[in-house]
């Protein structure tokens, strides 16, 4: 098994959020400044929970090679990405503090405690391929944007949110991140029970990516909960 089967397998969803109108409207510069502000907000506390994650996949680390992926991983987390967003924010009008006491919505709570129930109760196979619709995913995203996606990069936020993802820098860390899950799954048969898991948690996690962009478009572009639920069944 290889990480494209579990997005092959999972196209349908993959395509829904690979094409969300969240962000097919962002590349266009049609999102409202208000959704992006909100998703930049909660996408602050997901982050906060993403390191919950990479600690509890560090405990659950079994050799040399798991402990020092998921350590880099989280000092990234700490030293940069977390400095970048908020600084990121900064530019948007968000103060750090405005962050810090920023409200978990409801979608927010759903995604995080997915992952940090994946976390407490497998192993790092099953917390790496819970992260991976997120970290693959918004590279995937990005290269589509001025191909199959529609480019107008009229709102220079947007347009430097979109540059981040489609960056040499975020292009290695997903190539990265795509072969260490290789390496770890490449001997599970897709049709083995293992596999079937793998297969349910992914096609989840994506679930979980479509509602947190849900969240912020439907709050301000008018379709409000009513996706969310029909996502979330």
């Amino acid at each position: 098994m290889l990480l494209q089967d579990l997005i092959d397998r999972n196209q349908s969803e993959w395509n829904q959020y690979q094409y969300h109108d969240f962000i097919k409207d962002l590349a266009s510069s049609k999102l409202k400044l208000e959704a992006f502000k909100h998703y930049l907000i909660q996408d602050y506390i997901f982050l906060k929970n993403v390191g919950k994650l990479y600690a509890l996949a560090i405990y659950k680390s079994k050799d040399i090679d798991d402990l020092t992926f998921f350590s880099l991983g989280l000092q990234n987390l700490l030293q940069e990405e977390l400095a970048h967003h908020i600084k990121y924010c900064s530019e948007q009008g968000i103060s750090e503090d405005e962050l810090k006491k920023a409200e978990e919505e409801i979608s927010t709570i759903a995604y995080t405690r997915y992952l940090l129930d994946i976390a407490n109760s497998y192993s790092v196979n099953e917390i790496l391929i819970s992260l991976a619709p997120c970290i693959v995913g918004y590279y995937g995203m990005a290269e589509k944007i001025g191909k199959d996606i529609s480019y107008n990069p009229r709102v220079e936020a947007y347009k430097n949110w979109i540059d981040i993802y489609k960056g040499k820098t975020y292009k290695e860390a997903v190539q990265e991140y795509t072969d260490f899950i290789n390496e770890k799954i490449a001997d599970i048969e897709l049709e083995s029970k293992e596999g079937e898991r793998f297969l349910k948690i992914f096609r989840t996690a994506i679930k979980c990516e479509i509602g947190f962009f849900e969240q912020s478009y439907g709050k301000f572009h008018g379709q409000g909960f009513c996706l969310i639920r029909k996502i979330f069944g």
